[in-house]
């Protein structure tokens, strides 16, 4: 996977052709930027992760969550049902 990281005023701007995941630390003092490629079988470690916690379906370049565990969140809110992720 190739990204390409560019400087943009006072920030950084990085660009990846391939689809990915981006976590944004686990406190609130945190300031690490994660990401992580939609590769098949990633595996994601934490706190209430389970071995079977969700997957993620790419079907025409629409990307859909469907949790698997009972404590899956995006952006902090628990999802029950299959979600349609978004770019940004």
């Amino acid at each position: 996977d190739q990204l390409e990281v560019t400087e943009a005023g006072s920030a950084y701007k990085v660009h990846s052709e391939k689809p990915h995941l981006v976590s944004l630390g686990s406190g609130r003092l945190s300031t690490a930027v994660t990401l992580l490629s939609l590769n098949e079988d990633i595996i994601i470690q934490g706190t209430g992760v389970e071995s079977e916690h969700c997957f993620i379906e790419n079907k025409n370049n629409i990307i859909t969550f469907y949790p698997i565990a009972k404590m899956c969140a995006l952006d902090g809110v628990i999802i029950t049902k299959p979600t349609r992720l978004a770019q940004g």
